[in-house]
């Protein structure tokens, strides 16, 4: 699987089981741990993991989101991908992102920051943030 990263650094490891939408998007530096049952929904934009990063068990990346529309059939635009919107993830180093944690589209994680478990990321954070 390290292979088919569009980078993977030095003593990284993914944990399986994993689902992992696009492979070659996720960029590990060294020495990042991303623990078992953790998922990557990605269609056009990339993660960036930096070194010394920690993602505990069950956390959800996704780079995807939707233009909010009215009065159009969803079910056609979300066929054509006419709104979607693809942004990358990066998560500083040296971060702790505890368990069941989700991360959305655009969002950077400050340097030495820690996500408690259960929390929802849709909003870059300063360093350092706890």
């Amino acid at each position: 699987m390290k292979k088919k990263l569009g980078h993977c650094g030095i003593d990284c490891n993914i944990l399986p089981p994993w689902s992992i939408g696009v492979p070659q998007n996720i960029y590990l530096e060294d020495y990042t741990l991303v623990q078992p049952h953790s998922n990557f929904v990605i269609a056009g934009g990339r993660v960036f993991i930096k070194k010394w990063t920690s993602l505990s068990f069950n956390c959800t990346i996704v780079t995807g989101n939707h233009k909010p529309t009215v009065g159009l059939n969803q079910r056609i635009i979300e066929r054509l991908h006419i709104n979607d919107i693809e942004k990358d993830v990066v998560i500083g180093e040296d971060c702790w992102v505890g368990a069941n944690v989700t991360i959305l589209s655009g969002t950077m994680l400050g340097r030495g920051s820690v996500v408690g478990a259960c929390s929802l990321l849709n909003k870059s954070s300063p360093p350092m943030l706890f």
